[in-house]
């Protein structure tokens, strides 16, 4: 009889404690939105005397370098997952849409997405998570295997891959109405300056 009022006045103090002090759970159900963001790639150069060079699309889902005015060929979406605005450690997707910057959205049901492959970096329908790497005030890419975008090497038309951080493409996020960087400042600020080694 003891054991059964015990279980009992144990029973209700749980459900007491349970309505007064709620359990608190263990796991942060907070979800960031991603950010997207339209822009150029300015491939950024020591050289002061190079042609301004961007990233830019080419036939057959490839990645090139081009020089000149940014026109459609050169406009990606860099979709922030991370929800911020492109900060160092941040993971995003580089997304191309055909048409965009013509004045409209583009053509959305032919968008692709920067992939790695064993060559390189190109487009597919079904892309890979990029991580940005700061340094001094503008961003590399690694890839999801944890080597460096690099400006296209050899003959295949993409982009390429190295394990040696000073190869790494460095480049600036342009806005393409603006012509300025997407980079904030308080992003450029937030690190201590690193220099591709």
């Amino acid at each position: 009889m003891k054991t059964i009022y015990s279980t009992c006045v144990v029973a209700a103090l749980v459900v007491f404690l349970a309505g007064v002090a709620p359990l608190q759970a263990g796991v942060n159900v907070e979800t960031k939105q991603a950010v997207e963001t339209i822009c150029a790639l300015q491939i950024m150069s020591t050289d002061q005397t190079a042609a301004v060079r961007y990233v830019c699309t080419a036939p057959n889902s490839s990645l090139w370098t081009s020089t000149g005015n940014v026109g459609s060929k050169q406009i990606f979406t860099v979709v922030d997952l991370s929800g911020n605005n492109l900060k160092d450690g941040d993971s995003v997707r580089i997304r191309y849409t055909p048409g965009m910057g013509k004045g409209g959205p583009g053509d959305t049901t032919k968008s692709s997405y920067w992939v790695e492959t064993e060559e390189g970096v190109k487009r597919s329908h079904d892309g890979d998570v990029f991580k940005l790497k700061q340094v001094d005030s503008k961003f590399a890419l690694l890839t999801p295997t944890g080597k460096f975008v690099t400006r296209p090497t050899g003959d295949l038309p993409l982009l390429g891959i190295s394990t040696n951080q000073s190869a790494a493409m460095v480049v600036d996020f342009i806005d393409v109405k603006t012509k300025a960087s997407v980079i904030s400042s308080a992003s450029a600020e937030s690190a201590p300056a690193k220099t591709a080694k």
